[in-house]
């Protein structure tokens, strides 16, 4: 029985999110390239010898400024200190190029300027020591090999979420009708699409507002996207017969593929890095091993995306359903289910989960594009395979499996041959074992 203690507890913990919810809506987001570039300059106009701790990095009060606070321990006095430095501007310098420094004694003259950039920021080779990234941060000291090896399993995060979310999508297709269906590549570049229009709507408020309503914009647009796909042009090829899904479905990847090179934007459009503060996890003798709140993001989402719609399918009706036409549908449809929506709902929640890579993958690098559709939905299907594309969280594991292998490649072998092996993989996979490493052989269920 809910008493109204129990409401007012409620109550009061639903504030405290709102709350968060709020502050969180409040808080900048910072280009963390410029914040970088605002961070080394920080040795440069202290003492040598100077210990510098820096402690946030935040927009400034004009537009193109960012603010740097950090403290300062000289001769063990303390000291609390900030500059901030500014971008682009009305010199005519491009928009990410440093064109004045603030510092507490004043600004930098511009001859100290010119030298910081040319002599400082701009030499080749290594790029100047952030002092964000201090020892102290490190507290493991690793032997090289097993911190690269680190380093190459943390940078893996972003990708093991797209292929796992995108894996996924085929098996909750695949599983349904016994066949596999392509084009949520091509969905998820839809996706990453209404993302980028999500971030440049939503930048208007200079806070984590972006994040969201991008979020929002990209599960929206790729659920419209392949509830009109999945009703007018996947489930008519369904019931034909011989290869005719496969010829429709890869029809429409060709077709979603033009059709966003003829309607999506000529140039590049980059949106900027977001929540990428590198954290140190440890530390080898020449370099530290790092992670960004967007790689954490990035695997949290794609876990949330796969244990979200596990427990839907296996406690909701739609589950129920879901699995009573993927088993015998003539049964389905005798006890009163409606094959048709069922199949029509679960291509929304696959093309939405096509969508939610497609966001990852803008939102962690920036950029999307048509030509990305189809290398992210072939990937996919392998670590679907791979997994075992019957069941999501077979395919799911698949394709975390696949991305740590990817960056287990790129680490041991030549980069250039990867995706050559990946595809070789697919072959070896359908020759072999079609049904994967944990999935098992299915009773090929089919709508038509």
């Amino acid at each position: 029985m809910i008493t109204p203690k129990h409401r007012m507890r409620t109550a009061g913990a639903l504030a405290v999110v709102f709350a968060a919810l709020a502050a969180a809506s409040c808080a900048t987001l910072v280009d963390e390239g410029r914040a970088r570039v605002c961070r080394t300059v920080v040795p440069v106009i202290e003492a040598d010898g100077a210990r510098i701790a820096i402690l946030r990095s935040s927009a400034g009060a004009t537009a193109d400024s960012v603010r740097v606070d950090y403290r300062l321990t000289v001769d063990g006095r303390s000291a609390f200190r900030h500059v901030i430095c500014h971008f682009g501007g009305a010199r005519g310098l491009p928009q990410d190029a440093l064109s004045g420094v603030d510092t507490p004694d004043g600004p930098l003259a511009e001859a100290k300027l010119i030298f910081l950039q040319r002599f400082y920021l701009e030499l080749p080779g290594e790029p100047p020591p952030d002092p964000g990234l201090a020892d102290s941060s490190a507290p493991f000291l690793l032997p090289p090999s097993v911190a690269l090896a680190l380093q190459q399993l943390v940078s893996a995060l972003p990708s093991a979420a797209i292929y796992g979310l995108l894996a996924s999508s085929y098996a909750l297709i695949q599983g349904l009708v016994g066949r596999v269906v392509f084009g949520f590549g091509d969905l998820a570049a839809v996706g990453g699409y209404a993302t980028l229009t999500g971030l440049a709507l939503g930048s208007a408020s200079g806070s984590l507002t972006a994040l969201g309503f991008a979020f929002v914009l990209a599960l929206g647009v790729s659920s419209a996207y392949g509830i009109a796909t999945g009703r007018f042009v996947v489930l008519p090829a369904l019931r034909a017969k011989g290869q005719a899904v496969v010829i429709a479905t890869v029809g429409l990847m060709l077709a979603l593929a033009e059709y966003s090179r003829l309607t999506m934007p000529r140039s590049m459009i980059w949106a900027p890095p977001l929540l990428s503060t590198p954290m140190a996890l440890a530390r080898a003798e020449n370099f530290a091993v790092t992670v960004t709140p967007m790689q954490l993001l990035s695997a949290a989402i794609g876990l949330a995306g796969a244990l979200c719609l596990l427990a839907y399918q296996r406690w909701s009706a739609f589950g129920r359903a879901w699995r009573a036409v993927s088993q015998d549908e003539i049964a389905a449809a005798m006890l009163g289910i409606d094959r048709d929506r069922v199949f029509t709902k679960s291509f929304a929640i696959a093309a939405a989960l096509a969508g939610l890579a497609g966001y990852v993958l803008t939102v962690h690098y920036g950029q999307t594009g048509y030509a990305f559709g189809f290398t992210l939905g072939l990937k996919a299907l392998v670590g679907a395979v791979l997994g075992g594309i019957g069941s999501v969280g077979a395919a799911f594991a698949g394709g975390i499996i696949l991305a740590f292998g990817e960056a287990a490649w790129s680490a041991l072998f030549s980069v250039d041959s990867r995706d050559l092996a990946v595809y070789s993989l697919l072959a070896i996979l359908f020759i072999f074992r079609p049904y994967g490493v944990f999935g098992q052989r299915p009773d090929s269920p089919s709508l038509s």
